[in-house]
């Protein structure tokens, strides 16, 4: 993002997209939304090995801002989703959401 739109807006962005799950569930909480969601944590992932280079890309860069973020290989990413489909992963951790 950094890379794309600059130092100032690319900050911005990723922070708000970190920010998104935390509005839906404040979102869920204000209308009272009946539903069964559960803050475990995000998972961002990758079907394709180049895509998955990527999401390793990103995870390094959040990883530098001190993100709490873990990057799933194939493996990692099937036991946490009951699927082999993905190349990788980025799960955020509940706490940081």
């Amino acid at each position: 993002m950094e890379r794309d739109f600059g130092p100032d807006l690319g900050a911005r962005m990723v922070a708000l997209s970190g920010a998104a799950p935390a509005y839906v569930f404040d979102l869920i909480a204000r209308h009272a939304i009946p539903c069964e969601a559960r803050r475990n944590g995000t998972l961002r992932a990758a079907i394709r090995s180049r895509h998955a280079r990527k999401l390793a890309a990103t995870a390094d860069q959040l990883l530098r801002r001190g993100a709490p973020v873990e990057l799933l290989d194939r493996s990692d990413s099937a036991r946490a989703t009951g699927t082999a489909r993905y190349a990788a992963a980025l799960l955020t951790v509940a706490a940081a959401i």
